[in-house]
Formats: structure tokens, sequence, C-alpha cells
């Protein structure tokens, strides 16, 4: 605990757009696999969206990002925000996420997308 000092503080501010949008990123893909599934428990709803990653009969979906083939990658994703929030320095946590999760940056790109087709879609 000694480490939440003040003199953290641009630590904290330089990884906190990553650490954001990371679990931003992981509950978006976890909203869309539990409205796939419609399962209310947990525990059956994780072996479901395992079932369906794992059998390639996956619906179309509106965006390839949310689709049961990602799994994995939001999972290393959770899993990475979740070291960094809890246990990793804040300076590690940045660099663990942008190396090892390419799912950040395909979720950054699906963003922008969507938001500038918003955009498109309102001035028309």
């Amino acid at each position: 605990l000694h480490y939440y000092e003040l003199k953290q503080i641009p630590n904290f501010l330089l990884a906190f757009p990553v650490l954001f949008y990371s679990c931003l990123a992981t509950v978006d893909w976890i909203k869309a696999s539990r409205k796939r599934q419609k399962e209310t428990n947990v525990i059956r709803w994780a072996f479901s969206a395992l079932r369906q990653q794992v059998s390639s009969k996956a619906s179309v979906e509106l965006s390839v990002l949310l689709s049961p083939n990602m799994l994995g990658h939001f999972a290393v994703l959770a899993v990475a925000a979740l070291l960094g929030l809890t246990i990793a320095h804040v300076q590690i946590s940045t660099r663990l996420i942008c190396s090892l999760c390419p799912a950040i940056y395909w979720y950054l790109a699906d963003l922008v997308t969507r938001q500038r087709t918003i955009i498109l879609l309102k001035r028309e």
C-alpha cells in the first residue's frame, strides 16, 4: 500500500485510459455474450460461451469483434486489466495490456468506426 502516494498520480493518469478502455471492452463483450446466450446463471453462461466458441456455429453479429470467437482475446484482456488494477505496478500494467492484448486495439477501432457511422447517419 505504500505505492499509492501523491508522487505516483502522474503514472496513474497515464495508465487510466488503457485500464478504462480495457475494462469497458471486457464489459461490452460480456454484455453481448450474455445477451446472445440468454443465461442468467454466470457459471452456465461461461460454459455456454465456451461451448459456442468451440463450435463454429456462431451467428452473424453486427460486430465481428463481439462474436464468440473472440472469447480468448477478451479473456486475456480481462485478466491483464484485473492484474493491472490490483497487483501490477501501474507502469507495468500499460505495457502488459498494450503488448499482450490486441483486443484493446480492435475494440478502440470498432468504437471509433461505430461513432463515425452514427455521426454520418445523423448528417443524412
